[in-house]
Order: C-alpha cells, then structure tokens, then sequence
C-alpha cells in the first residue's frame, strides 16, 4: 500500500528487509512491490510527494517534457535580472519581489548560496499577515 501511493520501492524492500531480518521474504517482497507500483501507475499519475509540489506551488521538474523544448537552452527562456530575496530581507524588497510577475524568488544567504525558493503566493500570505521580524540596524 505504502509503495503504490509513495512510489518509494527499493527503499521500503531495504526497510522491509532490515525490519523482518529474513533474507526468505527479500524476494516475494520485491515482487509485491513491484506489483504495488505497476498498479499505482495504472490508476494514477502523480506520487504523493509530486501532489504535494504542485500544492504547495514548488516547481518540480518532471520526468518528461514536450519535444517542442528538446533543443531549447535554458539561457534562452530564463530572465537575466533575477529577483532574489536574502535570508533576512527588508519589507520593501518583499514588496518589490512581490510586484514582480513571478511564480517563486530564490532565497539566498549571506554568502550568496541558494538556501531555497518561496513561491509567490506564500510570500502574498506573509505580506498580507504582517509576519516579519523587527530587525535593528
């Protein structure tokens, strides 16, 4: 059951196999596994992980794409000016993120690594709610 609606295969036959400690199981495991997912994909498209990406407005890179893009470079449709939001920012550059007709701003610290993305809409939410730090200069 676990296997059809996470699509985790392999790594449940190794849990499964640590958990029983019997080598006997390892095979009629793998098989109902295999099943399992064979199944799940029939029935449905999306794992429980990638329902939960497209909720929560992350983008997520599936495993196909159209044959139009095949020969696309990502230079070629991506913006050169980047809006981007430090770790701690102000609420003016939220507000300018915010303005901007994007679906999600790339959060970076201090040292200019990329530590994650805010969609959109859950920076509109912070706005709306006035959920910020007071920070002293």
């Amino acid at each position: 059951m676990l296997t059809s609606y996470t699509r985790m295969t392999y790594s449940l036959a190794v849990i499964m196999l640590e958990t029983t400690q019997s080598i006997n199981l390892f095979i009629p495991m793998i098989f109902s596994l295999v099943v399992a997912r064979s199944v799940s994909k029939i029935l449905s498209r999306r794992s429980l992980y990638e329902v939960a990406l497209v909720y929560k407005s992350i983008p997520f890179l599936g495993d196909r794409y159209p044959s139009a893009f095949s020969f696309v470079r990502a230079e070629e449709i991506m913006s050169r000016d980047v809006h981007s939001l430090k770790l701690l920012c102000s609420m003016a550059d939220c507000n300018r993120a915010f303005q901007a007709n994007y679906s999600g701003f790339p959060v970076i610290n201090d040292a200019g690594n990329l530590v994650g993305i805010i969609p959109r809409r859950f920076l509109g939410v912070l706005i709306e709610n006035k959920e910020f730090t007071l920070m002293s200069a």
